[in-house]
């Protein structure tokens, strides 16, 4: 009695549901019931962190592949539960309500490859919050996703420069203004220099920023950025010089590392960037490029002018 007629629903305190390490999820747990008498025997709040991977077996001589699932993170918060075997009932229909929260951890793999929004469904790291009201043999279940960050914070970088020439002695001089570094949501700043002494011609500059994904031994690699830089279109002047900007999404996952030890039960994770220039010229083996790994961190603090530093308030984020 009451499955029909009743709906629990879970509300996060944000939304987009973005969280970081070792905050508190709060949100408020809701039932609707038009029963009378409504039993139950357990109402709780559960956080799960599950990793997904792709395995290769054999059968019959045959190659197979396959998508593991498996929980690597649990946490529960019991509302409110029967004694014994006995079943607790509400004796008034109508709304029922519950505040919770739960803490997540600080060190645990970024959210990443959600199914139903990204392209793949695997490798991929998912963080749900779930309310369940268990019944004797029946249960009602709401589930919300959480976009999990851990707390990888940027440090004050200085600029770096990298330089590459060709066989046709063309060179390429970038400054990245903030290093090999930058903030989920920023912008990568800089300037570009090529030198064409013989004026050779150069068809564009292009740059392009690459995100490997692992989890275990399964893994995908996505150009997520790939322009081209205004300062060239069909030239042959012999320099070339000139700004860029290229903006960074604030929902990309930090740059993350875990190797898990023996008996850890978080998976082993690997979230990576680079970044690479390149000149496109005519002719034969005459391109050439820079590529170097790309740190993405975040930075979840405003920092007050009076030196008070405070968590930005996600809720305002269309």
């Amino acid at each position: 009695m009451g499955i029909p007629s009743s709906k629990l629903s879970v509300e996060l305190d944000r939304d987009p549901a973005i969280y970081y390490g070792s905050e508190l999820v709060t949100g408020i747990v809701r039932l609707m019931t038009n029963d009378i008498h409504f039993s139950q025997k357990q109402l709780s709040v559960n956080l799960l962190g599950r990793a997904m991977h792709e395995i290769t077996y054999y059968r019959d001589s045959e190659k197979h592949h396959k998508v593991v699932t498996f929980t690597f993170l649990t946490k529960t918060v019991i509302l409110t539960q029967s004694c014994s075997d006995e079943q607790k009932y509400f004796s008034s229909h109508g709304q029922h309500s519950w505040l919770f929260e739960i803490e997540l951890p600080t060190h645990i793999p970024p959210t990443f490859s959600i199914p139903h929004i990204f392209h793949t469904d695997h490798p991929a790291v998912e963080y749900s919050i779930i309310a369940s009201l268990q019944q004797s043999v029946l249960a009602i279940t709401d589930t919300k996703v959480i976009f999990f960050r851990p707390p990888i914070l940027l440090t004050p970088q200085t600029a770096v420069v990298l330089s590459s020439v060709n066989r046709k002695d063309v060179f390429m001089n970038v400054n990245l203004f903030e290093g090999l570094f930058c903030v989920a949501g920023s912008v990568i700043q800089g300037t570009i220099q090529i030198e064409n002494p013989q004026h050779k011609h150069i068809k564009r500059v292009e740059c392009s920023i690459i995100q490997t994904l692992q989890v275990k031994d399964d893994s995908v690699v996505n150009k997520i950025i790939d322009v081209i830089l205004p300062i060239i279109k069909d030239g042959t002047d012999n320099h070339y010089e000139g700004t860029f900007e290229i903006p960074i999404s604030e929902y990309l996952p930090p740059t993350f590392q875990r190797l898990s030890a023996s008996g850890e039960s978080s998976p082993p994770v690997n979230v990576s960037y680079t970044i690479k220039f390149e000149v496109c010229m005519s002719g034969f083996f005459v391109d050439f490029s820079i590529t170097k790994p790309l740190t993405v961190t975040i930075d979840p603090w405003i920092h007050e002018n009076d030196g008070t530093i405070k968590l930005i308030d996600r809720t305002q984020l269309v």
